[in-house]
C-alpha cells in the first residue's frame, strides 16, 4: 500500500472525501434510528396491572415491569418478573422493527430468539421462534393517550394447543 506522501494531491483529497462521505452516512443512519426511537410510544417504563390481565393458564405473574429504551441498535427491552411462587426472571434484548431475529437473554441463558415488526404507530408484533418454528406471537398495542400497553400473547404448547395471555401495563414515571 502506498503512503499518503507518495500519492498525488488529487488522490489524497479523494480519499478524504470518501472517508468524510462514509462518516456522514453512518452518522445520518444513527440519527434517523435514534430519532425514530425517540418518537416511539413504547419507550418508557411499564408496570403490569394484575387485575386487568387475563392468563388462560391462570398463572398471572405477581409483578412485572418492562422498560424499553432507545439504543444505537434499536429498542432495548428489559423485563423483571416475579411469579406467584416467588421465583424471579429477568429478560432482555435489543432489536429493530425489521423482522430480523435477535438473541433474547434470560437468567438461565439464551431464550427463544425474537423478531419485531411494526404494524402501525402504536402496534408492534413480536415473534418468538425455536427450531425455525414460531412458538409464540405477542401483539403489543399502546393506547391513544400513551398510558396503557396491552400485550396479547398466543403461545403454542408442545401438544399443539394455543394458550392466550392478555397482559395490561400502565406507564410509570
Amino acid at each position: 500500500m502506498r503512503a499518503l506522501i507518495d500519492l498525488p494531491p488529487r488522490a489524497i483529497g479523494m480519499r478524504h472525501t470518501v472517508r468524510y462521505a462514509a462518516l456522514l452516512l453512518l452518522m445520518t443512519a444513527m440519527a434517523v434510528n435514534v430519532a425514530t426511537a425517540a418518537g416511539d410510544p413504547f419507550i418508557g417504563k411499564w408496570q403490569l396491572d394484575r387485575a386487568q390481565s387475563k392468563y388462560e393458564s391462570g398463572n398471572v405473574p405477581q409483578s412485572m415491569t418492562i422498560t424499553m429504551e432507545a439504543d444505537d441498535q434499536g429498542i432495548h427491552y428489559h423485563s423483571e418478573t416475579t411469579f406467584s411462587n416467588g421465583s424471579h426472571s429477568t429478560t432482555e434484548y435489543t432489536a429493530n422493527y425489521d423482522e430480523r431475529l435477535t438473541t433474547v437473554q434470560q437468567d438461565g441463558g439464551v431464550s427463544a430468539p425474537v423478531s419485531l415488526k411494526r404494524i402501525d404507530a402504536n402496534t408492534v408484533e413480536a415473534q418468538y421462534e425455536r427450531g425455525f418454528r414460531t412458538i409464540a406471537t405477542s401483539r403489543r398495542v399502546v393506547s391513544g393517550d400513551g398510558q396503557t400497553m396491552t400485550i396479547t400473547t398466543l403461545e403454542t404448547t408442545k401438544e399443539g394447543n394455543t394458550i392466550t395471555s392478555i397482559s395490561v401495563f400502565h406507564r410509570i414515571p
